[in-house]
């Protein structure tokens, strides 16, 4: 890889900015008055004090990067004292030096009402680095107003003349689009354009119902887990987004974000590191609530090479430093913890495998870690014998979920501490998952995906929805158990629009058969991977079930094929609903009673995304009924004593004011009769409901 300080003869423009030291591989910062330069022997970076952004940004001795239209911004979404949500630039009321040394420079701009928050952007550049790492800090605290927070991020916008390749991952590379294509064809949907036919994009797309090729921002999109780089580049020069850690996005890693694409302008490079794309959670304070947290640091990297792959594999290769050398030693922000430590265990099921389990350290309190917004997240991939090892850990408390493929429901471990310089050791994680005494089948494999099922293993794409109707017609989808498989199952059941002005819900039937009743009581358990509005309605043998909400996560009609925010049901029947013979459980999608007027809809209306269903019977064959049968309230202290559980096992106590909003308050094991009891100060019982469980 051709290092950049070798192209620093190629032009003089930066000599007119910067003293000749800058030609030295010390880090020097000028002070233009309006707007500061970093520079070091490789790159400099301009800044405008006033909106914090990089208006300038070269290799020494090459031209600017972000030329024709471009420049870093950083800026969010979100209400200051309860108005309705609206988007705010960074307005920096506030400069200072954090740091100035050969060996390294510091920048931190503030705006103190960002949405309702006192925001900090830090740039700092080292020396001997071809490129900066740049991150934001969040605060709020006494004084401030009620303040909501539903997207922030930091957008390069670079110069298209420059950068006409796209990188996601080492799955998702290809062309970027032209800004003049985009600008010259009609917006169908948020982002989305319907491209004319032989357009010359080559990349690999979605279609309308027309059969017209779409392109969007979403195909792009990136599931936190494996967003280590994004990037663009030519076929010598390369701009790049690198991720050491990514602890600090919210939804943790099975929420995907929206990254690399193009627009009718230039080409973007979005690092959206707060956001509700595919199911985010916003952030809500109220009136003086203290709270903080830092996003980032991101390395914004420039390379050069001969051709694109090199590119590539160079910048592959530092997104390893990067994360390697994560947590940063040189962070001296006090939001951001340099002492780590791990947390290991090892997962185990009686009778399945914990392989490829994906293991979360949330933070305590947490419910559900892809609605975390709040804090920090971590997590690993268990090994084949279910052990795993969750690195660089921020101390703190914790909450541990693990779901495993192929098993129904979620391990959880609440109350895990990690001390500095203490590896957390959890030993074997015994788990027992609830199973019935009959399983009368299974459609899919439970792994918070729809990646079985038809279309599910398709990249990212616009329009699958209109596929079901190129090769189902308007006719039922019919699934028989026993005679069709996963692949006959379609990754997303959706209601879309007719020509006629009306909406199209198919149902979807599942026939199966029975000699015999199953006992009591029967429950069709529903995984859905996302979806996107609505209602799914189920009836087993014409008698409609529960309905199931669908809330929105945009997932399906942002190009999802695998998932957006996984959500779990349970439907419990009578089995006298069944008969022997033939049975039939349906879905369908409620749809709008109101016909669409003027252009059809291009996109669906409402639709879930599948995971797996199954139906069960019988009692559970692992059920344990831990109940609390008395208190005892003696000298200021109060005495829970319980019955039902298993013996050894691991008991979960937790409190609640209102049945809806449940904390921890702590664990320990049942006896050799399944008995147990536990002993507090009174004065930390103000809550009036007690709930005890097993994990």
């Amino acid at each position: 890889m051709k290092p950049l300080r070798h192209v620093r003869a190629l032009a003089g423009v930066v000599a007119l900015l910067l003293p000749p030291a800058a030609a030295a591989e010390n880090v020097i910062l000028v002070d233009h008055g309006t707007s500061v330069t970093l520079a070091n022997g490789f790159i400099s970076a301009t800044i405008a004090k006033s909106t914090g952004h990089c208006i300038d940004l070269r290799p020494l001795g090459a031209g600017n990067l972000l030329a024709n239209g471009g420049r870093i911004y950083f800026d969010a979404n979100g209400s200051i004292s309860n108005n309705p949500s609206a988007y705010h630039t960074f307005d920096a009321s506030e400069f200072r030096v954090v740091t100035n040394t050969p060996q390294r420079v510091e920048i931190a701009l503030t705006d103190t009402n960002l949405s309702g928050f006192n925001a900090s952007l830090h740039y700092s550049l080292r020396s001997g680095d071809s490129g900066f790492h740049i991150f934001a800090v969040f605060r709020h605290g006494p004084g401030d107003p009620p303040a909501m927070l539903e997207q922030s991020r930091v957008v390069i916008r670079c110069d298209p003349d420059l950068f006409v390749r796209a990188y996601a991952s080492s799955n998702k590379t290809g062309q970027m689009i032209a800004p003049s294509l985009l600008a010259s064809s009609p917006m169908i949907a948020d982002a989305t354009y319907q491209l004319p036919s032989g357009s010359g994009y080559t990349n690999e797309t979605g279609f309308t119902v027309d059969g017209f090729p779409v392109y969007t921002k979403y195909d792009w999109a990136e599931y936190t887990e494996h967003h280590r780089i994004e990037g663009v580049s030519g076929n010598t020069i390369g701009l790049w987004m690198l991720f050491g850690g990514r602890e600090y996005f919210n939804g943790g890693p099975t929420r995907a974000n929206v990254i690399v694409h193009g627009t009718e302008t230039t080409p973007v490079l979005l690092w959206d590191f707060h956001a509700q794309h595919f199911g985010g959670a916003r952030i809500h304070k109220s009136y003086g609530e203290v709270w903080s947290k830092l996003y980032g640091p991101c390395f914004v990297y420039v390379n050069s090479g001969t051709n694109a792959l090199r590119l590539w594999e160079d910048a592959s290769a530092r997104a390893a430093h990067e994360e390697e050398a994560w947590p940063y030693d040189w962070m001296v922000e006090t939001n951001y913890a340099i002492g780590r430590e791990t947390v290991s265990g090892r997962l185990h099921v009686a009778g399945e495998s914990c392989s490829n389990a994906l293991v979360v350290l949330a933070p305590s309190g947490a419910t559900n870690w892809h609605m975390q917004s709040e804090g920090y997240q971590f997590w690993t991939r268990a090994a084949a014998d279910g052990s795993f090892r969750v690195p660089k850990v921020r101390p703190g408390s914790y909450h541990l979920f693990a779901v495993s493929p192929g098993i129904v429901g979620r391990f959880e471990r609440p109350n895990v501490a990690v001390v500095e310089e203490q590896e957390t050791a959890l030993g074997v994680l015994e788990w027992n998952p609830p199973r019935r005494q009959q399983r009368l089948w299974r459609i899919g494999v439970p792994d918070l995906s729809a990646r079985e099922f038809r279309f599910g293993n398709l990249p990212r794409q616009f329009g699958l929805w209109w596929r079901y109707m190129d090769e189902q017609g308007t006719n039922d989808l019919v699934y028989r158990i026993g005679t069709n498989t996963a692949e006959d199952w379609y990754y997303a059941q959706a209601v879309v629009g007719m020509e006629d002005g009306s909406w199209f819900s198919p149902v979807w039937r599942i026939e199966f058969v029975l000699t015999n009743l199953p006992p009591a009581p029967a429950v069709l358990t529903i995984d859905l991977a996302g979806g996107n509005n609505g209602s799914l309605i189920t009836t087993v043998n014409g008698h409609q079930l529960d309905l199931i909400a669908v809330w929105n996560d945009s997932s399906i009609v942002r190009s999802a094929t695998q998932s957006g925010a996984p959500r779990h049901h349970e439907l419990s029947f009578s089995p006298n609903l069944l008969i022997a013979g033939t049975n039939v459980i349906t879905f369908r999608m409620s749809k709008s009673s109101m016909p669409w007027i003027g252009t059809r809809p291009a996109i669906l209306n409402r639709g879930v995304m599948w995971d797996c269903i199954q139906l069960e019977a019988g009692p559970l064959l692992n059920e344990a009924r831990p109940r609390v049968d008395g208190m005892r309230v003696e000298q200021g202290t109060v005495e829970f004593r319980g019955t039902g559980g298993y013996p050894e096992a691991v008991w979960h106590l937790f409190a609640s004011t209102n049945l809806a909003q449940w904390s921890f308050v702590d664990e320990g094991r049942f006896g050799t009769s399944g008995e147990f009891s536990f002993t507090a100060d009174i004065a930390a019982f103000e809550r009036r409901f007690f709930r005890l469980t097993i994990p």
